[in-house]
């Protein structure tokens, strides 16, 4: 029957598996494992060439790629980012093409990264002013795992460098649950750690919210959920003591997000932004429960609507009767509130967040 190339596609598909064939090829870290023998009959630190031989890309220029291929080929891309060079976007107009895949291999902070399939995705956009994101080389590996049909794109995919950085908020904001019944009593915490990152207006999954003029500026989270659930329930019918991590955010889970998650600041037209913003859970679900939920706390919730002198309902300092704000030129935004506070039960935020890249203002 089937001979040749197509009985090896019939059962070890090309398409699934040229693309990591070809970063393989790349035969240097991080990329593992790497071609030997031990007679050395294959050569140690073997490569292929690079298509750009190495392009230094600073901020304010662009290139495209050329990622004409034949089938059954790779091509390799190697940029440097100056320091020039504060954001970086890589529009990929392979995304959906047949046959095509991209993958990338990243140096951020003088660290080399494993490879990341960017094949399905249309734009990736890294901020140099974010430590996670300060990528200063990659290299592009670009394949055509079609058996008959060379790539070709009416517009090839594009690497960006820009001059503006982003605007954002980094720090911690803490979720703290405490309760002491006679039934059950325990404590659940949920930490973010990393940066709320400034979105245009076009690219937000949420917009600001009804009633709020176009001057409101939103922000996506970009780190690390670290939480935790020590609950008893009486007479050792349930005891549990659990801790886990999670990527937060929308950018990061745009289809289907585990998390419902936004910081707002909202100009009074008098040199300060108020700000608000929630993170709502949906999972993981934890157990031993005693009528406190199904879900671990939020590390975050400031209503839009709150305001007052800090006062309000048992235990003062609620985050509904307070008018949280800053000075437009403020560098640091810090707080803390109770969501509630009773007898054997409370729920207290905090946060500690530095501004990074240039003050707030326009949409980027």
């Amino acid at each position: 029957g089937v001979q040749g190339v197509k009985a090896v596609d019939s059962v070890f598909s090309f398409d699934r598996h040229f693309g990591d064939f070809s970063v393989r090829n790349w035969n240097k870290d991080p990329v593992q494992p790497q071609y030997k023998t031990p007679d050395d009959t294959f050569p140690r630190g073997f490569q292929p060439e690079t298509r750009n031989k190495v392009k230094t890309l600073e901020g304010g220029k662009q290139d495209s790629l050329d990622v004409k291929l034949p089938p059954m080929a790779s091509a390799y891309y190697e940029y440097v980012f100056p320091a020039s060079t504060r954001d970086i976007t890589f529009e990929n107009s392979l995304a959906g093409v047949a046959g095509a895949h991209v993958w990338a291999i990243k140096n951020v902070n003088e660290d080399w990264k494993r490879p990341e399939d960017w094949t399905s995705t249309a734009r990736k956009t890294f901020c140099r002013d974010i430590p996670e994101e300060d990528m200063g080389q990659v290299i592009i590996v670009v394949s055509n795992a079609s058996l008959t049909d060379s790539l070709k794109v009416p517009e090839p995919p594009k690497l960006i460098a820009g001059t503006k950085g982003c605007s954002g908020w980094r720090g911690t904001m803490t979720g703290t649950e405490k309760w002491n019944w006679p039934d059950s009593h325990g404590e659940g915490t949920t930490t973010f750690t990393g940066v709320w990152e400034q979105v245009p207006v076009d690219d937000q999954v949420q917009p600001c919210q009804a009633g709020l003029p176009d001057s409101c500026i939103a922000y996506y989270p970009h780190g690390n959920v670290h939480w935790t659930w020590d609950a008893h329930l009486a007479n050792a019918a349930c005891d549990t003591t659990k801790a886990g991590e999670a990527t937060p955010g929308l950018k990061n889970n745009p289809a289907g997000a585990i998390f419902a998650e936004t910081f707002y600041l909202q100009p009074d037209g008098s040199g300060h932004y108020g700000y608000y913003g929630i993170s709502s859970w949906a999972e993981p679900k934890v157990d031993c429960l005693s009528g406190n939920g199904e879900s671990l706390p939020s590390y975050y919730d400031v209503p839009q609507d709150a305001a007052g002198s800090g006062g309000g309902g048992a235990g003062g300092n609620q985050c509904n009767a307070t008018t949280w704000q800053i000075d437009v030129a403020a560098t640091t935004i810090t707080g803390s509130c109770y969501s509630f506070n009773v007898t054997g039960h409370s729920l207290l935020f905090e946060w500690n967040l530095k501004r990074i890249g240039p003050a707030p203002g326009a949409q980027p």
